[in-house]
This record gives structure tokens, sequence and C-alpha cells, in this order.
């Protein structure tokens, strides 16, 4: 494969291994969210916490900055090297995916709305995690 062609895949997939992760890490985010709105009033305020921390966890990796790739920078060696790590790295969206709790919905197709709503959900979720320092 040539440089060019090996560029362009690596540009696409590593666009889209950080979609997966980060569309795995909102509907996690979702279903604890949906968890505890079912469960709030039958549940300890320690228990409801953890909770909330676990929720709070999924949506700070969402929110991580990933570092810019300069693939132009690299040899075609770390180049080829970095394209093996593809298949360690569907394994690795497997192994996540692979789990998936009763309560949580099948994958959809409404992709797009994720990306929609990742902006409002971080101004809100923003906003909530200040309120819940301040008390």
């Amino acid at each position: 494969m040539d440089r060019q062609k090996t560029l362009k895949t690596l540009r696409w997939y590593d666009e889209s291994y950080a979609y997966e992760i980060d569309s795995y890490h909102f509907d996690r985010a979702c279903w604890k969210m949906r968890t505890l709105e079912r469960t709030f009033h039958e549940t300890t305020k320690s228990s409801r916490i953890r909770c909330c921390q676990q929720i709070s966890n999924h949506i700070e990796a969402i929110l991580k900055p990933t570092a810019p790739i300069d693939y132009n920078a690299m040899s075609d060696e770390e180049l080829m090297e970095r394209f093996k790590s593809i298949k360690t790295r569907n394994a690795e969206l497997r192994s996540l995916f692979q789990y998936q709790d009763t309560y949580l919905p099948s994958w959809d197709p409404f992709s797009g709305i994720r990306r929609r709503v990742k902006a409002a959900i971080s101004e809100s979720w923003g906003s909530m995690i200040r309120k819940m320092r301040k008390e």
C-alpha cells in the first residue's frame, strides 16, 4: 500500500475510532442517567453519588481532548506500525461493545443525534457539576 492510501486510511480509521469510543461513553452515561432517574427515590445518598460519579467519568472521557496526530511527520515504519495496530484497536472496540446490559438499547441508526446532543449535555452537565461542588 502506498503512503497516500495508508495516510487516508489511518485518518479515516482514527476519526471513526474516536467517534465509536465517544459513542460508547455517551450511551453508558445516558444509561446510567436513566437508571438513576428510575431508582432515585429508592437509593441511598452514597449510591446516588457513586452513580453520578460514574456518569461524570463517562462524560469527562467524551470531553477529554484528543491530541492531534501529525501523520506527515511519521516515518514509513511508524505509519505501518500504526496501520497494523488497527486490528488491536478493533478488538478493543469489540470487547467494549461485547457486554451489553439488558437495559441498554442496542445500537441504533441515530448516531448523528449523538453529535448534536453532546454539546447540549456537556453544557448542562457542566452547570450541574458546578452546583454539586458548591454544596
